[in-house]
C-alpha cells in the first residue's frame, strides 16, 4: 500500500476546563482521502456506542485528561500548515455556501408508463410496480443522471476512482469552495463527503452533493446515513450545516 503523503495537518490545543491541563488534537489527510486523529498529553476514550475496544461505526475518540478524568475542549487552533488559511488568522468570517436538497427522483407520467403496463404479464397487484420498474431501468440507460444515486455501486471501480488525479482534483476545489473548513462545525475539513454518486457527482459537475466536513462530522453524518436512511444522514447534515450558517 501506498504510504501516506499528509496533504492536510491541523492541529489545536486542548484544554482541561477543570484543571487546566494542555495538550493537542492533530487531525491528519492525504490525498487519498484517508486520515487519523491523534492526542498528545490526553489519554482518550470511546464515545458513540460500540462495546469497549470493538466501537461501532458512529463511534468515535474524545480527549480525557489524565489528572482529573475530565474530557478536553478544543481551546484554539495552534497551527496549521501554510498552505491552508486558519479560522483564527481571519478578521471576518467569510460564508460558506448553501447546500439545496437533493431533488426528489421524478416519477413516470401515465403517457410513459402505458406502453410498459401493455407488455406486462405479471399479476394484477405487482404489475404496476414491474411497469414502474422498467421505465426506471430504461431512463437510467438513457441518463445516468436521471435519478439519484445515494450509495456506492461498485466498490472496486470507486476505489480506483478515489485513487484518480480527477478526485484529487475535485476533492482539493471543494476544500477551497467552502474555505478549507468543515461545513458543519469550526474544524478544519479533511474529508468529502457525497451526498449523490451519479456520473454528473463523481465528475465534479454538481458540487452541491459534495461537502467538506471534519472526521468527527462525517461519522455523525455516515452512523446515521446507514443506521437508518439516506434520506435521514441528509436532514442531519443540512441541520448541521445551517445551524453553524446562523452561528456566523
Amino acid at each position: 500500500m501506498r504510504p501516506m503523503a499528509w496533504e492536510m495537518d491541523c492541529t489545536y490545543e486542548l484544554r482541561c476546563e477543570r484543571c487546566g491541563r494542555v495538550g493537542k488534537q492533530i487531525e491528519r489527510s492525504d490525498d487519498w482521502n484517508r486520515h487519523e486523529t491523534f492526542f498528545e498529553n490526553f489519554k482518550t476514550k470511546w464515545v458513540g456506542g460500540g462495546e469497549p475496544g470493538v466501537p461501532n461505526f458512529g463511534a468515535f475518540e474524545v480527549p480525557v485528561c489524565p489528572d482529573c478524568g475530565d474530557e478536553a475542549k478544543i481551546a484554539r487552533r495552534a497551527s496549521i500548515t501554510p498552505s491552508y488559511t486558519t479560522i483564527s488568522e481571519r478578521s471576518v468570517r467569510v460564508p460558506q455556501p448553501k447546500l439545496k436538497p437533493i431533488p426528489p427522483d421524478p416519477k413516470p407520467m401515465v403517457s410513459e408508463l402505458a406502453p410498459y403496463l401493455a407488455a406486462e404479464t405479471s399479476r394484477p397487484e405487482t404489475r404496476d410496480a414491474l411497469a414502474a420498474i422498467k421505465w426506471k431501468m430504461d431512463k437510467q440507460k438513457e441518463d445516468p443522471n436521471y435519478f439519484h444515486v445515494p450509495f456506492v455501486q461498485d466498490e472496486a471501480s470507486y476505489n480506483k476512482y478515489r485513487n484518480s488525479d480527477q478526485w484529487r482534483n475535485i476533492r482539493r476545489t471543494v476544500f477551497k469552495l467552502w474555505h478549507n473548513e468543515c461545513a458543519a462545525c469550526a474544524r478544519e475539513s479533511t474529508q468529502v463527503h457525497h451526498r449523490d454518486y451519479r456520473l454528473m457527482v463523481l465528475d465534479g459537475d454538481d458540487l452541491n452533493a459534495l461537502v467538506p466536513l471534519c472526521e468527527r462530522c462525517h461519522k455523525k453524518v455516515e452512523a446515521v446515513r446507514k443506521g437508518e436512511h439516506w434520506e435521514a444522514g441528509d436532514r442531519l447534515l443540512m441541520e448541521m450545516v445551517e445551524r453553524k450558517n446562523q452561528e456566523l
